[in-house]
């Protein structure tokens, strides 16, 4: 999923404690509790997956008939972390200093951080007591194990990852990636493209046509958006669908996935095959996009989680026909980019999560978790 320009359920501002900025959040008189409490495992006995020989769609109307827990899953959605600048300050992509300034917000916020597999099928089957966190990250970046796996490691979080199956292990990026890479290379002044024209007169102004851009071949080339980011390539006179190794846009390969599950910290689900918009496809390609990804992960990791993850996410992205596949295909649930605490009773199938960019402070961050509806309400909490 990409949401350039989110805010990160706040809007964009930095008044305090901001992207960037390196002094230390008085995390420990925010909230009573300020203990570690790394990820241990799941307790004894409870799979990841839906119960054997029950398909995904009873499994979950089973359980929702069951007792109701008192627990809630605050589930996060990053995308790339960076060791250098984001490219064009893009949203998706975090600096490395600000994502560990978020992780360790998590562990002095006192919050237990579970992997998304258990989180969601405690809170399916009620046996959740308590308020939990999931970590994830979306299209599979290869940074994701180079740069945030060992932050990861380092207190102790655990993550899920969703991966675009059909470039796993190529040099090639998620067509956003194309687009930003375009507009950041092209040595034109401007570039024209669905009707429209803007300068290239400087990063912002790149930056801002990157976001415009995205959203167009979203909303009007969603069904064949790598049509559309090849025809940005040709419009900035850059290289089409060039080799992205090596780069902030790369992707992780078999070896990656492999090595990250090994470490018990990362599980991994499906986020389609290309990375369309869903909802705007006919049945055959929709099937197309979901069970080969399914499958592609299935076959690559020993614990596929029984969750999936919707390519950009608002409601409007996908449809009961996704849903109805992803049911046959034996998953749990999926996540969607509705920003929202999950609680009992809600829809498996249109789990909401926080969208986190590179414009979410720790502040802010903690804000959200804390159910926060304003900066100065957390200015007041923080002392």
């Amino acid at each position: 999923m990409r949401r350039n320009g989110s805010p990160c359920a706040f809007g964009p501002a930095r008044p305090l404690w901001a992207a960037g900025d390196n002094r230390e959040m008085p995390h420990n008189r925010l909230l009573p509790c300020a203990t570690s409490r790394p990820y241990t495992g799941a307790k004894k006995g409870r799979p990841r997956n839906c119960a054997p020989g029950i398909p995904a769609k009873q499994e979950t109307e089973r359980v929702s008939q069951g007792k109701t827990g008192r627990g809630a899953v605050d589930i996060l959605m990053y995308h790339a972390v960076t060791d250098g600048p984001p490219p064009l300050d893009d949203w998706c992509y975090m600096p490395a200093q600000l994502f560990e300034a978020h992780m360790a917000t998590l562990r002095r916020m006192g919050l237990k951080v579970m992997p998304l597999s258990d989180a969601v099928m405690q809170l399916l089957d009620g046996t959740l007591e308590e308020r939990v966190v999931a970590i994830t990250f979306d299209d599979g970046y290869a940074n994701n194990a180079t740069t945030a796996l060992p932050i990861l490691e380092r207190y102790g979080l655990p993550a899920t990852i969703f991966l675009v199956s059909g470039i796993l292990g190529t040099a090639r990026s998620i067509w956003a990636s194309r687009i930003i890479r375009a507009l950041q290379e092209s040595k034109r002044p401007e570039i024209t493209f669905g009707g429209e024209t803007w300068a290239l007169d400087g990063a912002k102004a790149r930056g801002r046509a990157s976001s415009a851009i995205q959203n167009i071949v979203k909303s009007t080339a969603g069904a064949a958006p790598d049509t559309a980011a090849e025809a940005v390539e040709i419009a900035c006179d850059t290289e089409v669908n060039p080799d992205f190794s090596g780069t902030d846009f790369a992707i992780m390969d078999a070896a990656m996935v492999k090595s990250a599950e090994a470490g018990g910290l990362i599980e991994f689900g499906a986020h389609t095959v290309s990375h369309p918009i869903l909802s705007s496809l006919d049945d055959a390609a929709l099937a197309a996009e979901l069970g080969p990804s399914i499958e592609a992960v299935a076959a690559l990791v020993e614990r596929p989680s029984p969750v999936f993850a919707y390519p950009n996410g608002r409601l409007q992205d996908f449809d009961d026909r996704t849903i109805a596949i992803l049911r046959a295909q034996g998953l749990s649930a999926a996540v969607a980019t509705t920003e929202d605490r999950n609680r009992p009773g809600g829809d498996a199938f249109r789990l909401h999560r926080w969208g986190i960019g590179r414009n979410c402070s720790a502040l802010r961050l903690a804000a959200t978790l804390m159910g926060a509806r304003s900066l100065p309400l957390v200015r007041r909490l923080a002392g």
